[in-house]
């Protein structure tokens, strides 16, 4: 039984383990959700409800990490006892009786593990109450037998009497009693969990445009202004729920772009070209809990994420112009207002003149775009900051 392989103490280290990475958690690990399973006290017994929530928690963190639910670990039916579902039951009369059986996923037996109880419904029903010892022939076939050698074994015998045998296909399941074995899988699992617990799968995430600014006016050149400017405060209800939000893999992403340029050969077209091409190039600009990066490796990003902040701007990333344009910079900066609140300073500097010298100015339409890339699954949603705009191109 649980109680007599699985002490409360080792059961708590894992539940530990795993509400660091799915609850509150600590420091840079914690995707600030719910969580299933608690401490037992270590005079208790494990139960299959206590393992079984340990089950649901495993389930929640890897789902948002791969987008799949895991098969590594299995769910319990009773204190003592797993269930598996069974693809495929041969029983081969010309090999001494001797039951196969194909599970649907890895049966996680051992060779000698005792299994009991087959169930069947449609065909299989003649397995129905059939127990034995089993003889692991890969991760989802073993063969049945009534008594058990470890290098050979005893042919099973027939159950069913004079019955006709043959092959019992698909609808029914087993149950096998747990062991080291079965609680090592949830080991394994937990330490995928945490090996990768800034993934988020593309389908447990979403992204949601938060803040869009828009400038249609003229600016360089000789005359003011030089530099415009998209300032903006992104604030989270707590602390936790700032570090969940990049700890569960989500991002602010950044963007910018320059359309309706002059036509070439009109003034200020040259110009305008070359910072239409340089927003374009630059790509979207993710930043996260431990960098800031472009999506198309342009320009220049930053080992600097959610947890490398200080109360002053530091600059995250910047992406230059080209040729004679190279001192023009869009550059990101951001400083940590409070373990609340984040603020970002993007800048679109003209420092630049054209060829010749002359000082275009820079004529389209302008726009700055701030994206949330949130955790929104069933099994784990981060929450949403909101967005105060303090300066507006």
């Amino acid at each position: 039984m649980v109680n007599q392989i699985i002490s409360a103490a080792r059961y708590n280290v894992l539940q530990s383990r795993i509400a660091t990475v799915l609850g509150v958690g600590v420091g840079a690990t914690g995707y600030n959700q719910a969580v299933s399973s608690q401490q037992v006290p270590k005079e208790n017994t494990v139960t299959a409800l206590e393992m079984n929530q340990l089950y649901a928690d495993l389930i929640k963190i890897r789902t948002h990490q791969t987008g799949t639910e895991p098969t590594d670990a299995i769910k319990q039916v009773n204190d003592n006892t797993f269930q598996y579902l069974i693809q495929n039951a041969y029983i081969n009369t010309g090999n001494n009786n001797v039951v196969t059986i194909t599970t649907v996923v890895n049966h996680r037996l051992v060779n000698g593990l005792w299994v009991d109880q087959i169930r069947g419904v449609e065909g299989m029903t003649q397995l129905n109450g059939v127990s034995g010892y089993a003889k692991v022939l890969s991760a989802t076939e073993f063969e049945l037998y009534s008594n058990y050698d470890r290098t050979q074994g005893l042919p099973f015998t027939n159950p069913i009497g004079d019955a006709t045998w043959g092959s019992y296909v698909s609808g029914g399941s087993f149950y096998h009693t747990i062991g080291e074995e079965s609680y090592q899988t949830y080991e394994a699992l937990t330490t995928l969990c945490e090996t990768a617990k800034y993934n988020v799968d593309s389908t447990q995430a979403d992204p949601a445009i938060k803040n869009t600014r828009t400038r249609t006016a003229l600016w360089g050149g000789t005359a003011t202004p030089q530099v415009v400017s998209h300032e903006f405060q992104v604030t989270f209800t707590t602390a936790n729920a700032r570090r969940g939000f990049f700890n569960a893999g989500g991002e602010l992403r950044f963007s910018a772009s320059l359309n309706n340029i002059p036509s070439p050969g009109a003034d200020n077209y040259a110009k305008s070209g070359d910072w239409d091409a340089m927003l374009t190039n630059m790509g979207v600009i993710s930043f996260n809990y431990q960098e800031t990066v472009s999506s198309l490796a342009n320009g220049t990003g930053s080992t600097i994420g959610n947890y490398d902040l200080t109360s002053t701007y530091q600059t995250i990333y910047t992406k230059t112009g080209s040729a004679v344009y190279i001192e023009n910079e869009y550059t990101i900066k951001v400083k940590e207002n409070s373990n609340l609140q984040l603020q970002f300073l993007i800048e679109f500097t003209d420092d630049a003149n054209g060829s010749g010298g002359a000082d275009e100015r820079v004529e389209g339409t302008l726009e700055s775009v701030l994206t949330e890339y949130r955790s929104t699954g069933p099994y784990v949603e981060s929450e949403s900051p909101t967005i105060t705009v303090l300066q507006s191109l």
